[in-house]
């Protein structure tokens, strides 16, 4: 048997153990799975040179996630809001009305709300906070399934893998040939996190890669000369359309996209942007109203201040800013410093889209879009903006690594894709009798992603790091 296929047989053991027979709790057992799993992905990385390589891997890649789709998720509760949410729908219930507090309080118990589906809730005192395309989703799951909450995950499950198909289609005709691809394909932490427990990340990065995608289509002829004339304006008009609609779905998914927003105006350039805004702005707005009404953003907005100024999970500077808060105050000031963190990311985004704007376009006039072909690629500027975000969050649970990991791949930089064999380090929060936050632990995590970070972006030659095996 060929060391590949005894890789590949080894990927497909270690990421069904995960899916089928590993609790959260069971730190010993989830670590190894993938300490092992991470030790493959990196061998695979380091031997797979040729195309017909990459494409073995990347079909073995689409096995293991399809592989998953009829696991139950074990490391995350996630999933049973995803439920009450869609029965919610089901019921003809805006999900962003109530707290699933308010019916157990009032003994409103409809046939499908069970206190069972409620005490398996791990956020029972807050309005729900998944935009429009996961309410949908979480609708359709139900109305296939109204009882069935495994037969619910599993038709979430499947728009998750067709996503991540098509994430991992997409990378391959915009980096091919590259084994680069691999890089998020077989990521063991992408592949458990998004596809084994069920996270909506997956969705998001697919739509938007696609509008970067269809983006590029308009840009490569329009800085080509000789090509321009293949793309009428009708046909850029509707491509830069189709583009950002699928930026609108990402947002509707996920709304971390938002912060993106400012690194396409010099690519698109000022008017091109307006368009292309309010575009998007318009297919984001039709996309919320099915859900729409007097208390949502009263009732969304609530819920997103209670997560960012009370939820704490692996958080990096907040952890150091919030001991010296407590040293001076005397207790844990988070209210206070959760607004100051979201300043020093806008204003860490605003400067980069400043020294952005002032950077000369190192393209040659006929090469390809800088969308992702050079060292001023947009992905780079997504990727510093999304680290800076991360570095300042209150909560940063292992999934949340998928969309930097994902841009990262565009770019020369592989500190993500460290961050990400150590993220499955903090499951040992949960191994204790009452869950704890193991503070040696999330330094250790930090100072190996932050030191490789500094010395890539710092120190490391330019030349030698576009040369990467990576």
């Amino acid at each position: 048997m060929k060391v590949k296929q005894i890789a590949g047989i080894s990927m497909l053991l270690l990421v069904f153990d995960s899916g089928y027979f590993i609790e959260r709790k069971d730190f010993i057992h989830l670590i190894s799975v993938y300490a092992f799993a991470f030790a493959t992905y990196f061998f695979i990385l380091k031997t797979a040179y040729t195309n017909e390589d990459i494409n073995y891997w990347i079909k073995i890649s689409l096995i293991l996630r399809g592989g998953l789709l009829f696991s139950f998720p074990h490391f995350s509760e996630d999933v049973y809001r995803f439920i009450w949410d869609g029965r919610l729908i089901h019921l003809g219930i805006n999900p962003f009305n109530f707290k699933p507090s308010y019916f157990i309080d009032n003994h409103l118990f409809p046939d499908t709300l069970t206190p069972e589906l409620f005490s398996k809730l791990n956020s029972k005192e807050y309005f729900t906070v998944y935009p429009s395309v996961c309410q949908g989703i979480f609708a359709f799951s139900v109305a296939l399934f109204p009882k069935s909450i495994f037969g619910s995950i599993v038709v979430i499950k499947a728009f998750i893998f067709a996503a991540e198909i098509g994430t991992i289609f997409l990378m391959k005709k915009m980096l091919s040939p590259s084994k680069k691809i691999l890089v998020y394909a077989l990521n063991p932490l992408i592949i458990i996190e998004l596809c084994g427990n069920v996270h909506f990340e997956a969705l998001m990065i697919f739509f938007l890669l696609l509008s970067i995608f269809l983006l590029s289509k308009i840009l490569n002829h329009s800085r080509n000369v000789e090509t321009a004339f293949l793309i009428s304006p009708n046909n850029q008009t509707f491509l830069l359309l189709r583009s950002s609609m699928a930026l609108a779905l990402s947002i509707a998914t996920k709304m971390l996209p938002l912060m993106l927003l400012p690194f396409f105006i010099k690519r698109l350039g000022m008017k091109r942007s307006f368009i292309y805004f309010l575009m998007m702005g318009s297919a984001t707005l039709i996309l919320f109203l099915p859900l729409f009404n007097a208390i949502f953003i009263n009732n969304i907005k609530s819920s997103l201040t209670l997560y960012f100024q009370k939820f704490e999970f692996n958080a990096s500077l907040y952890y150091l800013i919030r001991e010296v808060g407590i040293y001076i105050r005397g207790y844990n000031p988070i209210s206070e410093i959760a607004p100051i963190m979201t300043s020093l990311v806008l204003l860490s985004i605003l400067l980069l889209m400043i020294v952005d704007f002032f950077k000369k376009n190192i393209n040659p006039k006929n090469a390809p879009t800088d969308l992702w072909a050079n060292e001023g690629n947009i992905f780079q500027l997504f990727l510093f903006a999304l680290s800076i975000y991360f570095l300042c969050a209150t909560t940063v649970h292992p999934w949340y690594a998928a969309l930097p990991l994902a841009v990262s791949v565009f770019t020369r930089f592989t500190y993500i894709m460290v961050w990400t064999s150590l993220l499955p380090l903090t499951y040992i929060h949960y191994s204790y009798p009452k869950p704890t936050e193991n503070y040696a632990v999330i330094f250790l995590e930090y100072v190996i992603v932050l030191s490789l970070a500094t010395y890539e972006i710092f120190f490391r030659n330019r030349q030698c790091q576009s040369k990467s095996s990576f």
